[in-house]
């Protein structure tokens, strides 16, 4: 087999490892989610940041989870209309939320009481069926850099570039010119 074909296998291999890797704990999980251990166990606190100037924010738990859970994602605080849900993977304490737009965005959890692998007809999303226990509400305040501000320093960050490389440029010159 050529090189150039082993390595190409070789990669991709490797990348479909890293892909399906999983910890351990989530193989777990769905086990533990039945609706009697639900009623037993108490949800973590939820936390987050109160700002964001990206629009990127990490959410968390007080503690790992023992049982699956979903984050429920509205803008309106009372969640009379839920936007977005986004299934908790493992037992990670922590989870990175993205591509959020300026304005006020409410999170809370809620413990999954049994997943189905249909499909609700509302967003196309796998339906679960959730218990009605759910977590304290988290807001976080998205309020993104001026534009104007992103410019400027995108401008001085080429300028910055632009000297980097003329003074590599003539340096090397200079270092040729004494040989």
């Amino acid at each position: 087999m050529p090189d150039r074909a082993r390595f190409v296998i070789n990669i991709a291999l490797l990348l479909l490892i890293t892909l399906l890797a999983r910890p351990a704990s989530a193989y777990v999980l769905s086990s533990q989610t039945n609706p009697s251990n639900l009623a037993n166990s108490s949800l973590p606190e939820l936390s987050a940041p109160e700002s964001s100037r990206e629009g990127y924010f990490v959410l968390s738990l007080s503690e790992s989870p023992s049982q699956g859970f979903i984050v429920e994602y509205s803008t309106d605080e009372d969640f009379r209309e839920i936007e977005r849900t986004y299934p908790w993977f493992g037992d990670f304490q922590r989870m990175t939320l993205t591509g959020f737009d300026d304005g006020n965005h409410y999170f809370r959890i809620r413990a999954v009481a049994d997943e189905s692998g249909g499909l609700s007809p509302k967003n196309s999303q796998p339906s679960i069926q959730s218990s009605n226990q759910v977590s304290n509400v988290v807001r976080v305040q998205v309020d993104h850099y001026a534009l104007e501000q992103a410019l400027t320093l995108f401008a001085l960050g080429g300028l910055l570039f632009a000297i980097l490389v003329v003074i590599i440029l003539h340096q090397h010159r200079r270092s040729r010119a004494h040989e």
